[in-house]
């Protein structure tokens, strides 16, 4: 079969992948005959099989089902059986990036397709080459990640193939380079299923290198792909990964960085604001102050209408990034942040009621970043305790109750201003936050001292109340709009 290959070597194997699949035990060790081949036959019927799959139309479009190309199948089939028999300086050495790549690239040309044949075939091969080469750690993953790796759905499949790709760029730091190479001519390809491998694979590159040129490429490629709003969301996931390079290279990429995540905060799509604000809160626990104090304002004001938003995971993120901020509230910023702080504040307590866990717990780490900056010795005692642990449930009448006593002690001129924010909580939908808003309006109400309770508007403030008290189906919000009233005797 050797000889009558090399004579000539394309016909043969074209006759070969064009038998019937799967193929049979006699079609399966003509391929590996050849690919044993060192002289010639190997490197061309690899170089065949690669060029197929990546370079080749591998889709049939009827108009309204995507089927996979006869050529793109049986060419995914035999990597599964031509890796069994070559060797490993063939697999990890002179042919990695082209494995690598190709493997990868196919989940961008498997996606959509009628039928998951096409997908099923390339997890076959991938595992193969995973087994063959003794890539355990990359063979656990697939098994943990297989729903996602199975999905054509742009949100699930790529962020499976980025955690492959770390785990191959961890394993074979010396070849990430290569790797981002073969990658590069597709990142501008017809196809859009590999393009969005490509920035998926290109923004987990970031956390597996510390290379100033590569990382500056990678960072220009994000960038630009942030465009194309299919890629968007894993080009907004790489930007956010720069926070794993270090404090230099963070520093160095901050500018474009940050105004790319920050211009993302209020994308309509919620995944992608969820990791803007992932990113951000990443770069900003790095980057030097003044790189974001000017801009402070402008970040607040971007993240004040998510605290609100009906998806926990956002609400999460974004007290997560207002606790981050925390680090730039002092220098020239400190009166500016302070100030916005205190317009803040009183959603962070209440949300420590929130009706999610996650949002609880950011909020709790939210306050124990910014309440310092109060320079308020009693509130401080009051956010060091256990309550503020996050696993412990915090008892939030006990705690609204000392923190209202504290705060009006050293705040009384911002008290009224927090009992209106407590207020307008009671036309939320959920009750946890209606009482939890009562509660700490009654209590600041209650503690404010006498000469300072001039500057509450007490009519509106008891209508309030009375509305809450009288309009509410759940009797948990009754009883804080009562537990509140009966603080209000000596107005």
């Amino acid at each position: 079969i050797r000889t009558l290959a090399k004579h000539p070597p394309a016909s043969v194997i074209d006759q070969l992948l064009s038998m019937p699949l799967p193929f049979s035990k006699h079609v399966v060790a003509t391929l590996q005959t050849l690919a044993k081949d060192e002289e010639m036959l190997r490197d061309i019927l690899l170089d065949h099989i690669f060029e197929t799959l990546n370079n080749s139309q591998t889709v049939v479009d009827s108009g309204q089902d995507k089927t996979p190309s006869r050529e793109s199948l049986a060419c995914t089939c035999a990597i599964a059986h031509v890796v069994e028999v070559l060797p490993e300086g063939v697999l990890l050495g002179d042919r990695f990036p082209q494995f690598v790549g190709t493997l990868l690239l196919r989940f961008g040309t498997t996606a959509g397709m009628k039928t998951d044949k096409s997908r099923t075939d390339l997890l076959v091969s991938l595992r193969a080459y995973l087994e063959q080469t003794g890539e355990k750690t990359t063979l656990a993953l697939m098994e943990e990640e297989k729903k996602a790796l199975r999905s054509s759905k742009v949100k699930e499949y790529p962020r499976a193939v980025a955690r492959l790709v770390n785990s191959l760029c961890m394993a074979h730091e010396h070849e990430i380079h290569r790797i981002y190479n073969f990658l590069l001519p597709y990142l501008r390809g017809n196809f859009i299923g590999q393009r969005v491998v490509v920035v998926s694979a290109y923004a987990e590159i970031v956390n597996c290198t510390r290379e100033e040129e590569l990382l500056q490429n990678i960072i220009n490629a994000l960038l630009t792909s942030i465009n194309d709003d299919v890629l968007k969301l894993s080009a907004i996931i790489g930007l956010g990964n720069i926070a794993s390079a270090g404090s230099d290279l963070v520093n160095q990429f901050a500018p474009p960085v940050i105004d790319a995540l920050m211009a993302s905060i209020d994308d309509k799509d919620e995944a992608i604001a969820i990791e803007a604000m992932h990113g951000l809160n990443g770069v900003f626990q790095i980057v030097e102050a003044p790189r974001v104090q000017p801009i402070l304002i402008n970040i607040i004001q971007r993240i004040r209408p998510h605290i609100e938003k009906p998806n926990a995971k956002i609400r999460t993120c974004a007290f997560e990034l207002l606790g981050t901020l925390g680090r730039f509230g002092n220098g020239v910023a400190a009166a500016t942040f302070i100030d916005q702080m205190h317009g803040l504040l009183p959603s962070v307590i209440i949300h420590l009621e929130d009706p999610d866990r996650g949002v609880q717990g950011a909020c709790k780490l939210t306050m124990r970043a910014l309440c310092p900056l109060l320079a308020a010795e009693d509130v401080n005692k009051i956010i060091d305790r256990k309550w503020f642990e996050p696993n412990i449930k915090l008892p939030y009448d006990r705690f609204a109750e000392e923190f209202a006593i504290a705060f009006a002690n050293s705040y009384p001129e911002k008290a009224s201003a927090y009992i209106s924010s407590s207020i307008e909580y009671f036309q939320s939908k959920w009750p946890q936050l209606r009482c939890a808003a009562a509660t700490l309006g009654g209590f600041l109400l209650g503690n404010l001292p006498n000469e300072a309770r001039h500057t509450i508007s007490i009519g509106i403030v008891t209508t309030a109340y009375i509305t809450l008290l009288s309009g509410q189906k759940e009797a948990s919000v009754r009883k804080a709009a009562a537990a509140a009233m009966k603080l209000l005797y000596e107005y």
